[in-house]
């Protein structure tokens, strides 16, 4: 019986990263498949796939579609168990209108012509009375059709308005409605120079409410993923916007960077006008970490990890739930090594700045818990070989020294034959949460645009938002200073982390 996952995907940003996870992994599930998509001979042609147990965790037949042969359908009643929304029409007009059109439930899809203004409280707010219920509705229709529903999973950005408000909110109903639901969520946290002047109030409204309704956040921050880009198209010949913030050598930069792009890369980003090419090739390094990190309870594999044993893994206390990610290689690989070497290869540049999907801190971190998540043909003697070489090189926590989890699935990714998804709990997730925190202060000194809230929120709300951020950093910092022997009145009363 498949495990599903239903996506919601909300604002631009959240669309945007979405519609490139859908077409990546709609190319896995074909390429995967005993036959693959291919075209029937007769009348019209029609593309047909085979709807089997892997790719119905993420696809599923509309009700009452015509089958072509056996347990087959036609790709164009084939439907994503996703759920489009955003306050403004550009985005999934683009979507509905665009390659990956037939893709989508229009039913499913709930837009509005207003938008939010980049203001976190008219999409909490309003919308969260006037649209939720619309929304809701579509998840129960799309829950529905699942058998065994495993997961939520949330895509959306900080920064702006949509995404940041409507998108808690949603995620704050689900776990109303759905609390035995897990809840995952891929959050892009904006870079320190966002060109949304209300930005800092926004990351830290949606990030108390993370960290209250959320099992698991994968953050990614648009300032690395340009830094990668760059890089990227810089190896490439392109003429990259800016240089990235961590030089490195030539050999190394062609070992963990293809020179050319896979062609799943090329193309417009939803909605982009021409030039955008450097948001695409960001938008498909998000997808392509989603459909790593989903790819075990998708495919076969020697050594399965399920996403509700990532969250029992790594997130040693509850409201802990952040996770560094980084990907090797990053594109596909120009290395010749193979075997172990290809191995520590991976190891070692998944742990590299260049790699992290969020901005590295400039201290040494301490590690809680790390999960190693292979694709492709490796040993699992190579795998632990590595593991214990790595311990001897990061900072762990003293009461988890073996807090190392491996996943490993056969089935490669589309452009690679072998690829790691390294996800970390560590305290270095403390930095991106304290920048947020000073840009915050910098407007909220001196009551800058706050007027726009106080509309929709009390004074007060402002308060308790960067209280709970600023507890969560304590949090942090305590759990690291645990030592061993273990005293538990040392930390009584810290409902935080206990």
């Amino acid at each position: 019986m498949p495990r599903e996952l239903v996506c919601l995907q909300v604002g631009q940003c959240g669309n945007q990263i979405g519609c490139k996870f859908w077409d990546l992994a709609l190319q896995e599930h074909l390429k995967y498949t005993a036959d693959g998509a291919r075209r029937k001979q007769g009348e019209g042609r029609q593309r047909t796939v085979k709807l089997d147990e892997a790719m119905s965790s993420f696809f599923y037949a509309e009700k009452n579609a015509p089958s072509a042969d056996g347990d087959e359908v036609r790709m164009q009643n084939v439907k994503a168990r996703a759920i489009p929304v955003d306050m403004e029409e550009g985005v999934l007009d683009g979507l509905l209108h665009g390659s990956l059109a037939t893709l989508f439930d229009r039913k499913q899809c709930i837009a509005n012509t207003d938008g939010c203004g980049n203001n976190w409280a008219v999409g909490y707010e309003m919308y969260g009375t006037t649209v939720l219920e619309d929304v809701m509705e579509s998840v129960r229709r799309t829950v529905e059709d699942c058998d065994s529903l495993q997961t939520f999973l949330l895509l959306h950005s900080l920064g702006g308005g949509t995404g940041s408000g409507f998108g808690t909110r949603i995620l704050r109903q689900l776990e109303d409605e759905y609390p035995s639901i897990y809840r995952f969520v891929s959050a892009v946290f904006p870079q320190e120079n966002d060109d949304v002047v209300t930005s800092p109030y926004n990351s830290i409204l949606s990030l108390s409410k993370l960290v209250e309704h959320a099992d698991c956040v994968i953050p990614v921050d648009n300032q690395q993923l340009s830094d990668i880009a760059a890089l990227c198209e810089d190896r490439s010949g392109a003429a990259p916007a800016r240089r990235p913030a961590h030089p490195s050598s030539a050999a190394e930069d062609e070992r963990m960077y293809s020179i050319a792009k896979p062609s799943a890369v090329k193309g417009k980003k939803v909605g982009e006008k021409k030039g955008g090419e450097a948001f695409d090739t960001m938008n498909y390094i998000v997808a392509s970490m989603l459909t790593h990190l989903t790819a075990s309870m998708r495919f076969p594999g020697s050594l399965n990890v399920d996403l509700n044993e990532i969250t029992t893994n790594l997130v040693p206390f509850p409201r802990l739930h952040f996770l560094h990610s980084s990907v090797a290689p990053i594109y596909t690989t120009r290395s010749d090594a193979s075997g172990s070497r290809r191995i520590a290869e991976l190891f070692r540049d998944s742990f590299d700045r260049r790699c992290q999907l969020l901005t590295c801190p400039s201290f040494r971190p301490t590690y809680f818990a790390s999960c190693a998540l292979f694709r492709g043909d490796v040993t699992l003697s190579d795998v632990t070989s590595n593991i214990d070489l790595l311990k001897k090189k990061i900072k762990l926590a003293e009461w988890n020294t073996e807090g190392f989890k491996v996943g490993m699935c056969g089935v490669p990714a589309t452009e690679t034959p072998v690829s790691l998804l390294s996800l970390t709990n560590n305290t270095g997730i403390v930095q991106s949460f304290a920048n947020m925190e000073t840009s915050f202060l910098k407007l909220y000194h001196v009551r800058a645009h706050l007027h726009h809230y106080t509309e929709y929120l009390e004074h007060e709300e402002m308060d308790a938002a960067h209280g709970a951020v600023r507890d969560l950093i304590q949090s942090y910092e305590d759990a690291a200073q645990i030592k061993l022997p273990f005293n538990a009145g040392d930390l009584r009363g810290n409902k935080l982390l206990f």
